[in-house]
């Protein structure tokens, strides 16, 4: 926390007050500075508010009526909370601007660019630093956005400034930031007895619910970043995701988090983020491109987005996006539906599904449990590009549009609206690869020119040599 003073009068410049004179030398017991015969301040240390904590008062007195006192903190390097509302809320409050005005409970309706209906005068700072000012003091507020923020007395009144700063220099407070627009704290990842409480309370309510599977969202982002604020050493970057999720990962294999750094070797599984629903790139062309980037970079057992895409898109409803979709998470570990096809389909869409399901089970299954332990003696991905087979072929570099699992199968899915063909690229010269929808035979590093695939069908080739 940084603060400065101003001292405002006919005869003194506000940016350079006078040097101050000690006018209680004769008493060890407390200090109290003047300034010429402008302002006179009284600090003095005050009980604590809380164990580890200590506290100070500050008291400026005008020695003259036409002396404005005026106090700031700095926005730098500490995101600051609490005070009024305003009509343009921020949080933090850093990025709020408001000129010095009484700093009294308002109607925005009336009045938009003064403060709302609820306000404290209390300020805390992410650095663990609170101010809170007496209720008797006659008290102005300006907000300079991403700069400081000023406590004022009012012109001409020679009225004191007084308030209580408090600084927890070795307790910490928490790391407040929003999750869907809710105000709420970051889990102290560092403290072994926060981390225990929490795996305590969460271990508890799987076994009270009964449930297979819990998913853990929020584990993204940096809130020091976010925030402007100083990391401890142990947080810098992304290592709050990578410690939040080696302590996750003790609740067991059926543990979902929404993101990962550096823990792709711990058994979770990790949610995909949303896509739009919708033929895109931020759609269904974007789903494979992101099947190979988490399996490349280690990340095999990931849970893809809700089938047709959970984000609103162009296409809301569309029975052919919501099949092709299932044509592609039929090959991926976890098949995840958001509305089920009985409400956005015909009846062929709902025995479509049951036959994926039945394939998932029965043919995708057994592949991942296979190269799962290539994985795990290798480090070789499950899911792998075309150029995994065919490292030379300039080809094959930039196909996104197919995958394989292993070295065996190789997915190739219609990402076209409208289209039942499509050319497809099979990897690996030398090698046969057999298509399991018509037990046709073709050579490995050529591709297949305008390929009939039905609205009813996947292509996928088994490779046989």
């Amino acid at each position: 926390m940084a603060g400065k003073s101003h001292l405002s009068g006919d005869s003194v410049p506000a940016t350079e007050p006078p040097p101050p004179r000690d006018r209680c030398w004769h008493d060890g017991r407390q200090f109290c500075y003047s300034w010429e015969e402008d302002a006179e301040l009284r600090p003095s240390l005050e009980p604590p508010a809380a164990p580890g904590t200590e506290c100070y008062g500050v008291r400026w007195t005008p020695l003259r009526p036409d002396v404005t006192l005026k106090d700031c903190f700095s926005m730098a390097n500490v995101s600051w909370y609490g005070g009024p509302s305003i009509r343009a809320q921020h949080w933090p409050l850093n990025g709020a601007e408001s000129p010095a005005q009484p700093l009294v409970s308002g109607d925005l309706s009336a009045n938009p660019d003064g403060f709302g209906p609820l306000l404290e005068r209390y300020f805390l700072g992410s650095t663990g630093v609170t101010v809170t000012v007496a209720p008797d003091v006659s008290l102005l507020l300006s907000l300079e956005s991403h700069q400081q923020f000023c406590l004022e007395t009012p012109a001409g009144r020679e009225e004191p400034l007084h308030y209580q700063l408090c600084v927890s220099a070795d307790v910490a407070i928490p790391l407040l930031t929003t999750w869907k627009g809710q105000l709420c704290a970051r889990l102290n990842v560092t403290s072994e007895a926060a981390l225990g409480w929490y795996l305590a309370r969460a271990r508890r309510l799987r076994q009270a619910l009964g449930a297979a599977y819990v998913a853990f969202e929020g584990v993204e982002g940096n809130s020091f970043l976010e925030q402007d604020v100083p990391a401890p050493a142990e947080l810098e970057g992304d290592r709050y995701t990578e410690a939040l999720a080696a302590a996750l990962a003790t609740l067991g294999n059926g543990t979902v988090i929404s993101a990962g750094s550096r823990s792709s070797h711990l058994p979770l599984f990790v949610q995909m983020s949303p896509l739009r629903s919708d033929w895109s790139h931020a759609g269904l062309k974007g789903l494979i491109p992101s099947v190979l980037h988490y399996s490349l970079l280690g990340y095999n057992f990931f849970i893809p987005d809700a089938v047709g895409g959970s984000e609103a898109g162009a296409t809301p409803g569309d029975p052919e996006l919501f099949v092709r979709w299932l044509q592609i998470v039929t090959f991926l570990p976890v098949m995840a539906f958001g509305t089920p096809p009985w409400l956005c389909c015909d009846t062929w869409v709902l025995n479509l599904t049951r036959q994926c399901i039945q394939r998932h089970r029965d043919f995708v299954v057994p592949l991942l449990l296979k190269y799962s332990e290539e994985w795990q003696s290798l480090g070789y991905p499950i899911f792998r590009p075309a150029w995994w087979l065919s490292p030379t072929d300039p080809v094959a570099f930039t196909i996104e549009d197919e995958f394989l699992i292993g070295d065996e199968v190789l997915v190739a899915p219609i990402t076209e609206k409208g289209q039942t063909w499509r050319d497809i690229y099979l990897p690996g010269e030398g090698h046969l690869w057999l298509d399991t929808n018509t037990a046709r035979v073709f050579d490995g590093g050529t591709t297949l020119r305008n390929y009939s695939a039905s609205l009813a069908e996947v292509p996928v080739f088994v490779k046989t040599s």
